[in-house]
This record gives structure tokens, sequence and C-alpha cells, in this order.
């Protein structure tokens, strides 16, 4: 795709972009608001019962806050900042530094930094980093089990936790106390590579995923993954680095496509990639994503050093527009509801108004989590339209509940 990127133009930018770090809520905002989740209490309850109605059951709403790690009385502050047809979303859930529940899976991992932007190729079109740190993961599922469940339960699952892993001569306790990974994942479309499918042609997705933090699992592991495969990978290794490739004649097998398993000890990377060639593009750390100008006017307004981030191109938001077009096209739909057909008709308008991208990224700060994000809808909007698709899955609830009624009612008579 065609690129922006000179260095001189991503240097003077990102002059231009000196202090973004500082950005949070935008106090003068049209529509900036403060409060607690307690103003929303309503539309909450309403959603849990509408889209999961078996939580709605079994937890009371502020049991399953608590869980999340976000309670409802929970400070919050918000805004929207309008740039051009974008708007720049902020959210502050003042936590301050107490992260439990759900959140601390995330926030409580040492790895705080922003690393994909600088990992994915300059031109890349979706990138995404979470980090995970699995600790959390036992006390989580006691909490989630103490909610609906008896004391015999409770220490039905702590027995298990004492279970060794087959393979990993420790319990599951133990593994899950270790494992504390960072996930980065980056693709990019490639118009001058057409992938001929049983749908038409499309862009040939060049694609990698970076697990950090836990080689050790791979050494282990490893052997059994590789040799379960069934594929034909050759190791080779080199200062600490395994590679593990397949001959280069079996690509058309794997539709062009040459998949790679890079293991890099000496900085505890653990790269699969769908070539050789992008694995190399990514772990070169040159001409990448966070120097292009593209990226840089999608983050215009938005944190860099995201703990969480994601990031779609303009190019990317347009590509699933056609393909869209397309399939609405050949009668792809034609079967679709009318809550479908009117998801993608939205789908469909919002990806219309990208005039950069979308964004997203989260980070912490002294008062707690700040959420960031490029969309084309503001905070106000985005939750209008949530209201009214909740209100049409309660009015489709309601109808299949009289239905049943109904047929019921019938069958007794």
């Amino acid at each position: 795709m065609k690129l922006k990127t000179t260095a001189l133009a991503a240097f003077s930018l990102s002059l231009s972009h000196l202090g973004a770090e500082s950005i949070g809520v935008n106090t003068k905002a049209a529509n900036y608001k403060t409060g607690t989740l307690d103003d929303y209490r309503d539309y909450i309850e309403r959603s849990v019962k509408a889209y999961h109605p078996e939580a709605a059951k079994a937890f009371s709403l502020d049991n399953l806050m608590d869980l999340i790690g976000i309670p409802m009385s929970t400070g919050y502050a918000q805004s929207s900042t309008p740039q051009g047809t974008e708007w720049i979303n902020a959210s502050q859930m003042n936590i301050g530094n107490n992260y439990n529940g759900i959140l601390a899976l995330m926030f409580q991992s040492k790895h705080q930094e922003q690393v994909v932007s600088k990992i994915a190729p300059a031109g890349s079109d979706v990138v995404f980093q979470i980090p995970l740190n699995m600790a959390q993961v036992e006390p989580l599922i006691l909490d989630m089990v103490k909610l609906f469940s008896d004391e015999e339960t409770v220490q039905e699952v702590k027995t298990s936790m004492q279970e060794a892993v087959p393979g990993m001569d420790m319990t599951t306790e133990e593994l899950l106390a270790k494992i504390d990974l960072r996930l980065s994942m980056v693709l990019d479309l490639d118009p001058t590579k057409q992938l001929p499918t049983p749908m038409g042609t499309f862009d040939t997705p060049k694609l990698m995923i970076r697990l950090d933090g836990i080689t050790w699992i791979w050494e282990k592991l490893g052997p059994q993954i590789i040799g379960g495969s069934g594929l034909p990978f050759s190791l080779d290794e080199q200062d600490g680095v395994l590679s593990y490739t397949i001959p280069a004649e079996m690509a058309p097998q794997f539709m062009g496509f040459l998949p790679i398993i890079v293991v890099d000890k000496n900085n505890d990377h653990i790269w699969i990639s769908s070539t050789p060639e992008f694995y190399k593009a990514c772990a070169s750390g040159k001409n990448t994503l966070a120097e292009s100008t593209d990226y840089l006017e999608t983050m215009d307004g938005i944190p860099k050093n995201g703990i969480i981030s994601s990031y779609l191109s303009k190019y990317s938001c347009d590509y699933i527009s056609k393909m869209l077009a397309a399939f609405e096209s050949s009668g792809m739909f034609e079967g679709a509801d009318a809550n479908t057909q009117a998801q993608l008709k939205r789908a469909t308008d919002l990806l219309s108004k990208v005039q950069h991208g979308f964004a997203s990224t989260v980070v912490t700060n002294a008062q707690g989590i700040l959420t960031v994000e490029r969309h084309v809808q503001n905070t106000d909007q985005q939750l209008l339209q949530a209201l009214s698709d909740l209100k049409e899955l309660e009015a489709l609830h309601s109808q299949e509940a009289e239905a049943t009624e109904e047929t019921q009612k019938a069958e007794s008579e």
C-alpha cells in the first residue's frame, strides 16, 4: 500500500506531538462529564441481562463489577474532542493503583511498555498488544466459584490447582504463578499479491504474533509442539536463537505461506510468522509503524505508550468496507435477519467516515486507568447507539418469550 513515510516527515510530525504522553480527559470538551459508574447502573444491568442472561442470574451487578475490578462506586471522567470527521474519546477510571479481579490480569503484569508499533513494519494495517499476568487467574477463578458455588466446590477447585501439569514438572498453581506474558499481533494486507479463495480474491495477509516472557515454557514443551504438528520443521540454532522452518517447496500447500517459529532465548521472545520474510521485517526494528506518518497522524491526541493498544489503518477500514459491499452484492447476506442487516449497514456507514483510522490505547496513571481512542463517533453517540441496540435486543427477547408462552399454553390445552 502507499506509504507517506519519509524520515523528515516523521521527525517533524513527532516533534509536533511532544507532550502527547500526558494526554488525558479534555475538561474543556462540550460533553465533558464526571460522576460514578452508578450513573450507568440501569444501562449496565439491562445489558448484562440482555447479552449475558446466565451471568445476570448468577451474580448481582455489584459482585460482577467487583469481579471485573471496577466497582460501581468508581469515579470517572470522560470527554470527546472532534478531529475532522473523527473524535478523540477519553475515559478515566479513578480506581487508583488498586488493580483487582480481571483488571489484575493486565495491570499487574511486568510488561508495561508499548512495543507492537516498534515491531510492526511501516504500512501494517492491524496491530494489537495486551499483557497477561496469569498469576492472577487462580484467585479470580476462586472468587468466581465462591459467588455461585458451595464450599465443597471451592475446595475441589483448590485441589485441582495442586495437580501436576504433564510435561512441566509443576502444579497448575505453580505454572499459572510463573506465566506473565505480553501478546503482540501484526497484520499487513499486501495488495500486490492477491490470494485466491472460494469467496473471491483478497489481499494476501502477512501475519506475525510475538509472545514475550515465556520462552521457558518452550524449553519444556517445544519439542512436543513441533513433533505433534506433523510438519517437517527443520531446526537452526545460532547464539541462543532457535528457528523452525519448513521447506520452501511446501509453500503451494500453504497457499503461498511458509510458517516460521523463532524462539529468541536472549530476549525472551517467541515469534510466529506467516513467512520468514515478514518475520525478518518485524524483527529488524527498521522502518517501523511507530515512525510512519500515517500512524502518527492516527495517533494524534492518543498516548503512544499504551499497556494495551490497538490500531487499524485507513486502508484496512476501506478494505473491510469494500469486502462488505462485495459480499452484499453477491447475495451472501440475503438470509441474514433484520438485526444482522442493520448491523452490517451501520458498520459500512461508520467505516465510510474514517479519515485516518481507528486506534485505542490504555495507560495507567496515579488516578487509575485512562483509555483514549480515535473513533468516528463520540462517546454520547456510541451510548445512544448502544441503547438503541439494547432496546432492539430486549424487544426480540420479549417476542421470543411471548412465543414460548403461547406455545406452552397451546400444548397444555
